[in-house]
């Protein structure tokens, strides 16, 4: 669970906190227009808690990835999985050639 209170993770949480209150706050709006008379304005105010539903999906969706993901501290060496021929061998590391320009 501190993986989800570094700087970067508190950040996500404010914004997550302030985009739900910004587009619930703005269905409301619309809600007070929709009853003063403004026939479009029902469609807003469905859509605007709508946004803040996908503003929590997507919330939710990186918190349980940051949780599933392994600790770098908890990382376990793998083996290499293409040995070379000869145990004790440097690999060989081909350059491209370089062209020169021909003075005339």
């Amino acid at each position: 669970m501190e993986r989800l209170w570094t700087p970067a993770w508190i950040v996500r949480h404010v914004a997550m906190v302030v985009l739900v209150a910004g587009c619930l706050g703005m269905g409301w709006w619309q809600v007070t227009r929709a009853a003063g008379g403004n026939a479009i304005s029902f469609g807003y105010a469905i859509e605007w808690p709508v946004f803040a539903g996908f503003v929590i999906f997507v919330w939710w969706r990186e918190v349980r990835q940051t949780l599933r993901a392994t600790p770098p501290g908890d990382a376990q060496p793998t083996a290499d999985p293409a040995p070379s021929a000869a145990a004790g061998a440097e690999p060989v590391v081909t350059t491209p050639a370089v062209r020169r320009p021909v003075r005339v």
